[in-house]
């Protein structure tokens, strides 16, 4: 279909799938017909939308659109003043992850960090639906969705350390406080006044000195704690050490996110 004069869906539904595709298989780029000053704010595309093949000016735009649907833009040539940054994509599914490729190049090409972590997000969750993807790969996806959305937040793997932390302040109050409750007359009584700092001293050092625990001659500050390493000492170190990779995980994420968010060139 050619179009010879600027268009205006504002505000349009497409309840099943439209194609504006442009070009035929085998035509070269110079020959894609022009979809001159296509206004699609606050489009609702609940099909597959097609824009396979075709030239994009700097007129069109998306602002306000929702995509329901595939949003197939194969092959078309897309001008760097369209933005998508306020245009929602809802469709997530196993054979949608090229369709997000094909965008998130575009975002690549102009070095917009956001939008291409954003298409490469939902990229990742369509491979993720796909049954012929590796259940490892499945799985590590998840893990990072849920850490930090794929590189796209800084602020969750922050969050998640802060969890974490607390989760294994309790761990490790619960081993030492089963440990006083041991009939050995040797144990040493919890003092409570100490005895909370204590636990999140010793979370907190897992934190800052991965791997510590492991250190010849440690000496946590507490002499419960002592008492703790010494009659479990296995069992404190594992959890000790499985802290402190969750830890360098979630802190690696985080410059990672900060990377990327800033990256130049």
């Amino acid at each position: 279909t050619r179009f010879s004069h600027s268009t205006h869906w504002s505000g349009c539904r497409f309840a099943g799938s439209v194609n504006f595709s442009g070009a035929t298989s085998g035509e070269k780029i110079e020959a894609r017909p022009t979809l001159p000053d296509a206004n699609f704010y606050g489009v609702l595309f609940e099909g597959t939308a097609i824009f396979t093949d075709r030239r994009l000016n700097a007129g069109t735009q998306f602002i306000n659109a929702e995509f329901r649907g595939l949003p197939a833009f194969f092959n078309a040539d897309i001008h760097p003043a369209i933005d998508f940054s306020r245009t929602e994509f809802h469709f997530v599914a196993a054979g949608a992850a090229d369709a997000y490729m094909t965008l998130r190049r575009v975002m690549e090409e102009r070095r917009d960090r956001h939008q291409e972590g954003r298409f490469y997000a939902l990229e990742q969750r369509c491979r993720r639906l796909n049954p012929k993807t590796p259940r490892h790969e499945r799985f590590l996806s998840q893990l990072y969705e849920l850490s930090s959305n794929y590189g796209q937040s800084i602020g969750r793997p922050i969050g998640w350390l802060a969890v974490f932390w607390l989760v294994f302040w309790l761990l490790y109050a619960v081993i030492v406080v089963i440990v006083t409750h041991s009939p050995d007359a040797a144990t040493p009584t919890i003092k409570l006044p100490g005895f909370l700092p204590g636990m999140i001293e010793l979370s907190f050092e897992q934190m800052v000195r991965p791997f510590g625990i492991w250190a010849s001659g440690y000496q946590p500050r507490l002499e419960i704690i002592r008492h703790a390493l010494d009659t479990h000492s296995l069992l404190l170190r594992l959890i000790a050490s499985v802290q402190s990779i969750v830890t360098l995980g979630l802190v690696t994420e985080v410059i990672l996110a900060i990377r990327w968010r800033f990256r130049r060139g």
